[in-house]
């Protein structure tokens, strides 16, 4: 009786192997279930990528077929006119430019000077010239880009009134001696040209006039 009492207590201390847990397992189909989830997404993410661009290729592709056939209306368009009707369309926008610069001067070789006011150097040759000017006379004054790097840039000014722009020319006329110096610009001294502010073909016209006297 002893000896299996002594049997079923050792029986009970011995230790018993743990059987696999439930919740490892659930853990591993969690991880699976999530992983299969992205990949769906991920997925379904690119084919929407795939599409917008296809979207936007086909979008591109249209508009520039659009341009084309544009293009190829004018061009038949504009073949439809003659010489003449183009050369009066040309000659109508060169008025129409010409028009909208005749409240304008145009000012060359003023040295440029950083920080510079353009209102008050217009105002500044003005008054050397004897004439007063305010920068209420003045609607727009600023420098245009020139195609020769060595010059300074020209300064145009826009007059609100028209007289205004010719009193300053006719008083330049009389003003011998117009230089940098006299409006306060120290350094290399240069002569100041005042001139109605032209398009590039009435400026060309001059020289044309020239070349033809010399042809004789």
């Amino acid at each position: 009786m002893e000896r299996c009492q002594n049997a079923r207590a050792r029986e009970m201390r011995a230790p018993q192997e743990n059987p696999p847990t439930s919740g490892i397992i659930q853990h591993e189909s969690h991880m699976r279930s999530r992983w299969e989830s992205n990949l769906v997404r991920h997925g379904e993410r690119a084919g929407m990528i795939g599409e917008e661009f296809k979207m936007s290729a086909n979008f591109v592709r249209n508009t520039f077929d659009k341009i084309k056939e544009e293009m190829v209306l004018l061009r038949e368009k504009f073949q439809e006119f003659s010489i003449e009707e183009i050369k009066h369309f040309r000659d109508e926008m060169e008025e129409f430019s010409q028009y909208h610069r005749w409240d304008n001067l145009e000012i060359y070789r003023v040295p440029e000077l950083y920080g510079e006011n353009v209102y008050i150097i217009v105002c500044d040759i003005a008054k050397v010239a004897g004439v007063n000017l305010t920068n209420q006379d003045i609607s727009v004054g600023h420098r245009i880009p020139t195609h020769k790097k060595e010059m300074q840039k020209p300064i145009i000014a826009k007059f609100v009134h028209r007289w205004k722009k010719e009193e300053i020319l006719k008083a330049k006329k009389s003003t011998k001696d117009l230089t940098s110096q006299f409006i306060g610009i120290r350094g290399q001294q240069y002569n100041i040209y005042i001139n109605h502010h032209l398009t590039d073909r009435n400026k060309a016209l001059p020289k044309q006039a020239r070349d033809l006297r010399s042809q004789g």
